[in-house]
């Protein structure tokens, strides 16, 4: 599977308004999209892709969102370096990223899924909504 030519597509197939969209940061949000959410429905890929593209928007977080996913102790998946393993569940993500990156972050800057982890930060933060599996999260104003 050709990642770059898939990320590409996808940029392509946004049009015009995707023109300027750094495709590095197109596969890193569709690579977050893959391994946190390939199982969920759309709205749960999108508010993943969304959590990364607020985060990196946020100014308290890493400025882009490779260097988000790639922050220690975020995203353990991008610490080993996982694999693709399932290609077609891949293919919808680099859309998905797009779409999320063109629109900008809704300001979520969090995410867990109840049924696997109880995170002492959740207490911390405001949930904004469930997706599948997932709680969405976002700092509370001050």
């Amino acid at each position: 599977m050709n990642l770059s030519a898939i990320v590409l597509s996808a940029i392509l197939g946004a049009g015009q308004e995707a023109a300027g969209i750094d495709p590095k940061q197109v596969e890193c949000v569709a690579k977050a999209v893959y391994h946190e959410a390939r199982g969920e429905p759309e709205a749960g890929q999108i508010a993943v892709a969304d959590v990364v593209v607020s985060r990196a928007a946020h100014g308290r977080y890493r400025p882009t969102p490779c260097r988000v996913i790639r922050q220690p102790g975020q995203f353990r998946w991008a610490k080993w370096r996982l694999p693709i393993c399932e290609p077609k569940a891949f293919v919808r993500a680099p859309e998905i990223a797009v779409r999320v990156m063109l629109a900008g972050g809704s300001g979520a800057t969090h995410f867990y899924a109840p049924a696997v982890v109880s995170p002492s930060w959740s207490a911390s933060l405001v949930e904004i909504a469930q997706v599948g599996g997932h709680r969405i999260m976002a700092e509370r104003s001050r």
